[in-house]
Formats: structure tokens, C-alpha cells, sequence
């Protein structure tokens, strides 16, 4: 295995060296003392100094051809923001696609223009940000192709329809961004998407075999010198009012009012140190009611913004969602094992990069706390650092460590080394890129066996795509701040072939695609626990509706003492074989009605299982949204029949792009439980927020509906810049 690593290893050094460098459009920035008026109009005589950008290029539906709508986008600077004025002609306006309002919405299934601007013109990282004909806005920090949605930085948009078209005005305070003052010029591209048509426009890089976030080809933006981030110093105080009472808890809290700080900090342009002290995230919006029917857990995201921001520099060895063997998952800070949330004293982090080098430091004071059924844990100290090098135009070398255990005062640290090697000019526009990365934990009372590692090798293309992968976790290795899936020792083996074909342009087919994929875990003396193998077909049309057609096949190796699928049923010890059929169709988001419909049916260990699960949403304007999920799961098994079901009910009001009210209702079976929570955001202006948000929990007990759980919470949030 590792003579084959060494060649691929070989051949994408060679690729990386011997590609010829790409020439890329640039475009200078044009420099006022007078700032524009960000009202969506481009009547200011400002725009008028700018040249336009250059014309877009068709990347769909058909790759290299020119644009069916003229685009015309300007950029200026009075040095300390970044004034971006779009105009998106527009032969019929009244068929702009522009459902969206909300901040941080998807806005991909809308007409959008999108900016990625990369600062230290390093091809890597960047940020993205998202305007659609309504205003709405969404932002992102890009990491090696990834990005991290919920970071929110301060900026302004606006946008309007008009006869012509559309029109979007962004400024962007260079307060927000990280950049190296040394480099002249940053990496730019644009995209934008016509929705009506499925298509897609960029500056450059306009290939399918290319992602937008993908910046080894992005233009430049010259002229970005004495620019000016002011002390680099954001103070945010803030405060939140709390209600919570629990009928069934007499010990539970009633009132209180706590004051909370945030402070970030530039001590160069290059680098942001966050500290924030007394953290509430009463504002985070509730994890989805799911029931597990495996022998595993379930894996829920993050979704606290202190800890999302950046998130993208601790990802490591390509380990990121439910990955088994991660080294670092943050909602082990400051979550119990049910998703509720502990006493966070104070948390501080440093990211940023230099030169070749990105570093990323997280450190957090946890309070007392008890865990359920476990012994009460002491206030403690839960850290983790990540620092990688760049190597090549693309690769990267990194290390991780991490300290502290959340569930334990035992000690724990972690320490990880990985590597991406990486090239996206194979045979001129492809990608194929090789992972490795070793892992070794330290646990208190525990010697031996803490070793993890892994490697990798993908091609993730658009015609073909296809990756093959193997890890393997040791008996004792426990990432305390990561997550482990499935302890005691596995093996990993994994991979994926996924062909796809586009049509003519005259196709009202987006694509076709088949894909081939197989998962197994084994014991680390090969003895098989788990296998999937699923085999899909399936097909896109250019306005987003699919159906999709998938056979899967399951083997489950159940261990001594078996395990609780449902209250009163048990599977018990040994190895089951089984499978079925699953049939999805989907209508595209564009629409004012659409939704998903999921069949399936098969066998389920000794007995046979079905699903059935409609989503609905309606759009009657772009104020409103109303969205309705039911998932029914019906399992008749020789120890007994149950019936696992699901539903989710979400109202969500929109005012303008600043004022949201949201509301989810959940229910679930298993729990006998209703959970609602109510959530109003306003946006005072960018940097300055407040929050309400009501949480009511009913249960169902000795068949009688009680009142459960009770939280208010009133929050607001004050940016004062320096």
C-alpha cells in the first residue's frame, strides 16, 4: 500500500510542477473620496470611474459560450471599503427568480451574484459573499474549497428589480476582512446564476470541471494598496434576559439577566484574536428531531457562531462531518450528551495565517457541570491548536493538537500530523488529490493502543468522480475533544465511482448520473461488522427537479447482548443480511410549491422495513415560507412491530433582508415529545442585533400532555469598531 501511495504521491508533485501557469484577467480598482450610496440604484456619479469588470462566460449549461444576459460589474475604493455596484440585465424582469430575504438563507436557489475575494492571493482562502435581487445577503469564509457559512461578517447590500433587470450595491469595510497590506493585488472572481435558465456565468474560470470556491485560476483585483482596517479592535457588549421554568424540575432557574462580551482584535492585518466572556447561545437555532435506528450514534453539526467562525482551520486529514476518527469536534465544548448547554466562563481564539503558515488556536474555560448519569464534572480547561504549511501551489502539511476531556476529569491530549497533496491541472483542468494523516491520543491510565491513521485518494471530477479510502482506529484511541463512532477498534474501507453526462444545451436535462459506492468497517482482524453498498441512477432537470432511483444492500453484525431498536424490541446477537429499493423525487426550489417525496421498502434485519417521507414548502410571496417534513418508518420484526415517526413544521415571516421571525415545531414518536421554538432577528444595522426567542417543550405522560420545558430569552448585541 504505501509503494502505491508513494507513487501517487509522485505523480501529483510532478503534475503540480509541471503545469504552465494560467493566464488570468485582471481588472484595477478605481479610487474616490466619495463614498456611494448603497441603496441598490447605481445612480451615483461614483460608478462611473470604474471600468466595467469584463464580460462573464457561460459555465452552464454550456461551457466557453457567451452569456444569454449582459452583466456589468464595477469596483471601487475610498480605502477603507470595498464598493462592488452589479447591474444583471435582464430581457424579462418579471421572470427574476427572487424568493429569498432572510440573511443567511440559501440563496442558490434564487437569481444571485456572487463575489469571492481572496485577500492574500494565495489560491487557497478567501471570502464569498452572496447578494440576490431582494437584498439578501449571505457571507462565508473559504477554506482549500470548502466554506464556513456561518461566519458573519459587517457588510452592507442592497438590491431592487427594475425595467432592465436587476441591481445590487455591497460595501465591504476592510474591518472585515483579513488581508496582507504587502500584496498589491487580491484574487478575484464573480459568478452568477440565472435561474429560470440553469445558468451559470463567471469572470474566469469558467469550467465545469472547476468550482466556484476553487481559487487556483481567480482573477486578480490590482491597485489594493493604503488601505486602511482602523485599530483592528471590535468591542461587542451585550446581554440576555432568561426565563426558565421547568414544571417538572422544581430546582429550575426563574429569572436572569447576564451580560455577555465579545471582543475581537487585529494585531495585524493578517491575524483576528477572539475573546468572549459569559457566552450565551440561547439564539442557536434547535437541532431536528431524529430517531436512531442503528446501533450507533447519531451525528448533529455545529450551529454556535463563537464556534463556527473559522471552524475551517481546525478541519483535519479530510475528517470532517460524522467522520469516524475525527480529532476535534467543537460541540463537544459546552454540550452534555442531549444537546443542552453548559456554563461556557469564557473562550479565546487566535486565527490567521503568515506567509505559507495558517494558525488556529481555540482555548474555553468550561464551568461545573453534571452530565447525565455520570458523575459531576469540575470546571476545566478544553483547548486545541491546528497549524499547516503550504507547500506547492496547492498541498499543505498540518498538525493538530488537542487537551482536555469534556466527559471526564481524567487528562487527555491528542496529537495529530496529515497531509493533502494536490493538483487540479491533471491532463490540464482535472483535480486528484492524496490524504494521509496519523493521530495518537494519551489517556490517563491507558498505555498502549492510541494510535489512528488514514489515507486517501480522490478524483473529484465533474464527468467522472470517483475515491478510494482506508482507516484504521487502534483499541484505546480516544480523540476526547473528537469524535469516535464506533470504539473498541475498526478498520475502514471505502470508495465511490460517480459518472455523470450532460446533454446538448437544447436538453432540458441538466444530467444523468450513476454512482456505485461501498463502506465497509471490520474489526482490526478483518472480521466484518458492517457493510453498504448502494447502487443510484439518477437525473436533473436544468430548473432543479430530480428523481432519483437507489438499491441498497446492508450486512450488520449484532455482539453479545444485541441492542434496544425500539421500547420493547431488541435484535438480537448475530449476522444479518439485508436491503431494498429507495425512489426520490424532488421538486426544484425555485418553485413556488415544491418539495421532496422519498419510497422505500425492503428487508430490515429478520423483518422488513418502509418509508415513506413527504416535505413540503409554499412560497406564496417572498415574505413568507411555509415548509412541512413528515417521516414515517414502519419496522415488523419477529420480537415485534413499531412504528418510528417524525414531523417538523417551520413558519418563517421575512420583513426585509434585516427583520426574520421563524418558528419550528417537532414532534417525535420515541420521544413522546413537542418541541417548538420561536425566533425573531433584527438586524439594527450590520454588527448590531437583537434576538427573541421562545422554547416550549410538551410531553406526553401516562397519556396526559404536561408542560415541559420553558425558555424566553431576549438578546441583543452592540459592535462598537475602532
Amino acid at each position: 500500500m504505501w509503494r502505491v501511495l508513494v507513487v501517487f504521491a509522485a505523480v501529483l508533485v510532478a503534475a503540480d510542477i509541471a503545469a504552465a501557469v494560467v493566464p488570468v484577467p485582471r481588472v484595477e480598482i478605481a479610487r474616490s473620496d466619495v463614498r456611494p450610496e448603497i441603496d441598490g440604484r447605481l445612480q451615483d456619479p461614483v460608478w462611473e470611474l470604474a471600468a466595467p469588470l469584463g464580460a462573464l462566460v457561460q459555465v452552464e449549461p454550456s461551457e466557453g459560450a457567451p452569456p444569454t444576459e449582459r452583466t456589468d460589474i464595477r469596483l471601487v475604493t475610498d480605502g477603507t471599503t470595498l464598493f462592488v455596484g452589479v447591474r444583471c440585465y435582464d430581457a424579462e424582469p418579471s421572470e427574476i427568480v427572487a424568493q429569498v430575504l432572510a440573511r443567511d438563507a440559501l440563496l442558490w436557489q434564487d437569481d444571485v451574484i456572487q463575489i469571492l475575494l481572496s485577500p492574500f492571493h494565495d489560491r487557497r482562502s478567501g471570502y464569498l459573499f452572496q447578494v440576490n435581487p431582494n437584498g439578501a445577503r449571505r457571507d462565508s469564509l473559504v477554506e482549500d474549497q470548502n466554506q464556513s457559512v456561518n461566519w458573519d461578517g459587517i457588510w452592507e447590500a442592497r438590491a431592487r428589480i427594475d425595467s432592465e433587470g436587476w441591481t445590487a450595491e455591497l460595501a465591504i469595510p476592510f474591518e472585515t476582512l483579513n488581508f496582507d497590506p504587502e500584496v498589491e493585488a487580491w484574487g478575484l472572481n464573480i459568478q452568477r446564476r440565472i435561474r429560470r435558465k440553469a445558468e451559470v456565468l463567471r469572470w474566469t474560470s469558467a469550467q465545469q470541471a472547476r468550482r466556484f470556491l476553487h481559487l487556483l485560476d481567480a482573477g486578480e483585483l490590482g491597485g489594493m494598496t493604503d488601505l486602511h482596517q482602523g485599530k483592528g479592535l471590535d468591542v461587542v457588549p451585550g446581554a440576555s434576559l432568561r426565563f426558565d421554568e421547568n414544571p417538572l424540575d422544581s430546582g429550575s432557574d426563574r429569572f436572569r439577566l447576564d451580560p455577555t462580551l465579545d471582543i475581537f482584535y487585529k494585531p495585524n492585518p493578517r491575524v483576528t484574536a477572539v475573546l468572549t466572556v459569559n457566552t450565551d447561545f440561547g439564539e442557536t437555532e434547535a437541532d431536528a428531531f431524529r430517531i436512531n435506528l442503528g446501533q450507533f450514534p447519531l451525528f448533529f453539526p455545529e450551529r454556535r457562531d463563537f464556534f463556527q467562525q473559522d471552524a475551517g482551520i481546525f478541519d483535519f486529514g479530510g475528517l470532517t462531518g460524522a467522520a469516524n476518527g475525527r480529532p476535534f469536534h467543537s460541540r463537544r465544548i459546552g454540550l452534555d450528551s442531549n444537546g443542552e448547554s453548559l456554563d461556557l466562563i469564557a473562550g479565546a481564539k487566535l486565527t490567521g495565517r503568515s506567509g505559507p503558515l495558517s494558525i488556529g488556536l481555540l482555548n474555553v474555560q468550561v464551568g461545573d457541570y453534571q452530565l447525565p448519569g455520570r458523575d459531576h464534572i469540575r470546571s476545566k480547561n478544553l483547548g486545541v491548536g491546528r497549524v499547516t504549511l503550504d507547500v506547492f501551489d496547492e498541498s499543505r502539511v498540518g498538525l493538530i493538537v488537542t487537551n482536555g476531556d469534556p466527559e471526564s476529569d481524567a487528562n487527555n491530549t491528542l496529537i495529530g500530523v496529515d497531509s493533502v497533496l494536490r493538483t487540479s491541472r491533471l491532463f490540464g483542468d482535472q483535480q486528484l488529490q492524496q490524504r494521509l494523516w496519523i493521530q495518537h491520543s494519551n489517556s490517563t491510565g491507558t498505555k498502549d493502543r492510541q494510535l489512528a491513521w488514514g489515507t486517501a485518494v480522490e478524483y473529484p471530477n465533474d464527468a467522472i468522480n470517483w475515491a478510494a479510502e482506508y482507516r484504521e482506529l487502534q483499541e484505546n484511541f480516544n480523540p476526547a475533544l473528537g469524535r469516535v463512532s464506533r470504539p473498541g477498534g475498526t478498520r475502514q474501507y471505502r470508495g465511490h465511482l460517480r459518472l455523470r453526462h450532460r446533454p446538448n444545451q437544447a436538453s432540458s436535462i441538466r444530467f444523468l448520473e450513476t454512482r456505485m459506492s461501498a463502506n465497509a468497517f471490520t474489526n482490526r482482524d478483518d472480521r466484518l461488522d458492517t457493510r453498504d453498498v448502494d447502487i443510484l441512477v439518477a437525473a436533473e432537470r436544468r430548473i432543479g427537479d430530480r428523481v432519483e432511483l437507489r438499491y441498497s444492500h446492508r450486512f450488520s453484525r449484532v455482539d453479545a447482548g444485541g441492542f434496544d431498536i425500539s421500547s420493547g424490541v431488541t435484535i438480537p446477537r448475530g449476522g444479518y443480511n439485508y436491503g431494498g429499493a429507495t425512489l426520490i423525487l424532488s421538486a426544484s426550489s425555485a418553485r413556488r410549491i415544491a418539495g421532496r417525496l422519498v419510497f422505500s421498502g425492503g428487508t430490515f434485519y429478520t423483518g422488513t422495513r418502509y418509508d415513506v417521507i413527504p416535505e413540503l414548502s409554499l412560497r406564496p410571496n417572498k415574505h413568507w415560507l411555509l415548509s412541512l417534513a413528515l417521516r414515517n418508518t414502519v419496522v415488523r420484526l419477529p420480537q415485534g412491530n413499531f412504528a418510528a415517526r417524525t414531523a417538523s413544521l417551520r413558519l418563517l415571516w421575512q420583513l426585509n433582508p434585516d427583520v426574520s421571525w421563524s418558528t419550528l415545531v417537532q414532534w417525535s414518536n420515541s420521544s413522546d415529545r413537542i418541541g417548538i421554538q420561536s425566533r425573531v432577528r433584527w438586524i439594527i444595522v450590520p454588527g448590531r442585533e437583537f434576538f427573541l426567542v421562545f422554547s416550549q417543550d410538551l410531553l406526553d405522560i401516562d397519556r396526559k400532555v404536561r408542560r415541559g420545558q420553558t425558555i424566553a430569552i431576549a438578546k441583543v448585541g452592540w459592535t462598537f469598531r475602532y
